[in-house]
């Protein structure tokens, strides 16, 4: 029988970017999979254009139910085999989905996959991006091959993936939980501490390199209209983050713990 990946997607307003995500996955993705779709109460008409798109499940908030909390909604409907986290600021790029599965599958003990991209923190990384494709179709898909060509078959290990893009196995929340609302806000730290019960559990991270997608960042926290303080909801959740695991956790897996100062 075949597996399906539950590809969940949070948005608030940005419609525009929404958009391209959801075309982009539809043309670039030959695997099977389910769009589960959450909208975090947006007024931009973002809600009813998805009602007209077709999404396999789409869940519509009345109101801003925060990043962990709109993904854990959306796992929780999720019926497929492979559960794939994926911000609504990102563009797929063909053969995507069959790299990160590949990754995910290379190991009985690899737990959670990520991809390489041209805005994050860390080692996902590729700098040398910025400024090698101008438009978002056909330059875009040429780099991301010649990228894939250059690193097919790449899996490297991290102790750390950023939640803009990452697959596991449903299996996997079965056995460590859903992300941990307690990081509410606009988000920032759920996803470190998802990535550390899992390797807690015994299961290894890793970046899929022959993956590129590209990512917008920061779309929604950087819109004025929906009134997101980025930088106090890293600092609360950066102190909830020691508090939970301690620093001797943060040694063990050579992290670098950063939150914005006060003002």
């Amino acid at each position: 029988m075949t597996k399906k990946v539950s590809i969940v997607i949070l948005s608030m307003n940005q419609i525009q970017f929404s958009r391209l995500c959801l075309a982009n996955i539809r043309r670039k993705t030959e695997v099977p999979y389910e769009i589960v779709w959450v909208d975090n109460g947006s007024w931009d008409g973002t809600g009813e254009w998805l009602a007209g798109e077709k999404i396999d499940t789409l869940i519509r908030n009345k109101a801003n139910h925060g990043f962990a909390g709109g993904c854990n909604q959306g796992m929780n409907a999720a019926k497929g085999d492979y559960i794939l986290l994926l911000n609504n600021d990102i563009i797929v790029t063909p053969g995507w989905l069959e790299g990160m599965l590949s990754a995910l599958e290379s190991s009985e003990k690899m737990g959670i996959v990520g991809p390489m991209t041209n805005y994050i923190s860390g080692p996902q990384k590729v700098d040398e991006a910025q400024g090698l494709y101008t438009d978002f179709s056909d330059e875009l898909d040429t780099y991301a091959e010649r990228f894939r060509d250059a690193n097919r078959g790449v899996v490297e290990k991290s102790n750390r993936l950023v939640g803009f893009c990452m697959l596991f196995e449903r299996s996997l929340i079965d056995e460590i939980g859903l992300l941990d609302e307690q990081f509410g806000g606009c988000g920032s730290f759920e996803d470190d501490d998802f990535c550390i019960r899992a390797m807690e559990a015994g299961y290894e991270l890793a970046i899929a390199r022959e993956v590129f997608v590209h990512h917008f960042g920061h779309v929604t926290l950087d819109d004025p209209a929906n009134n997101l303080n980025k930088q106090e909801s890293s600092r609360r959740n950066s102190k909830l983050f020691l508090e939970k695991w301690g620093q001797a956790i943060v040694d063990k897996y050579k992290l670098t713990i950063y939150a914005p100062k006060a003002d």
